[in-house]
């Protein structure tokens, strides 16, 4: 390989989807999904099929093995997650978001991103739903921004459905901790 030749960027952010912002999580996973999908809560369709037109885009659950078999459908497993939720400003999903390496094909992305959602349900006991979008095909955009999306529940997921919330990951010493050790796997 060249020395000149740019090699793949680290990137790794995390942010919530709560109530208190106005912000569901079917919403989330339609657009990101770039799928229509039933909001059992909001009694409304999220309806995102049109951004398949510009990309490709390859999506995936990962589930603890005791999983429901009702949670492989994402969209069930979501509006389970947001039902799972009683308060009005309920924390309802986390999302974090990667940067892939370009150099590699489509099929190592996708291992690479599969094995690091691994690690997280290993560790956590949660649902994630992930999507990999290729770059943006807009004049001027970098044809290297291939990234992944992947929701997070925040509650641990056993063979009954949802159970105890993930509290470290909100904790203010363990929170940081962990995010440190989730962008450190990631790395």
């Amino acid at each position: 390989q060249n020395p000149c030749d740019p090699v793949a960027i680290y990137s790794l952010s995390m942010q919530t989807v709560g109530r208190k912002a106005g912000r569901s999580p079917i919403a989330a996973l339609a657009y990101r999904f770039a799928i229509k999908a039933f909001d059992a809560r909001c009694n409304v369709f999220h309806d995102y099929r049109k951004r398949s037109d510009r990309n490709r885009i390859e999506v995936f659950n990962v589930l603890p093995k005791t999983a429901p078999r009702s949670f492989h459908d994402p969209v069930n497993l979501w509006n389970a997650a947001d039902a799972a939720e009683k308060h009005p400003r309920a924390r309802t999903a986390r999302e974090i978001r990667i940067a892939l390496p370009h150099e590699l094909p489509a099929w190592d992305q996708m291992d690479l991103c599969q094995s690091f959602c691994d690690r997280l349900v290993d560790r956590y006991g949660i649902g994630i739903s992930g999507a990999i979008h290729p770059p943006s095909s807009d004049v001027g955009a970098d044809e290297r921004n291939v990234h992944a999306h992947l929701m997070l529940t925040t509650r641990r997921i056993n063979s009954e459905g949802f159970g105890k919330k993930v509290r470290k990951l909100d904790d203010i010493v363990q929170g940081p901790e962990e995010l440190e050790w989730i962008r450190e796997t990631w790395a």
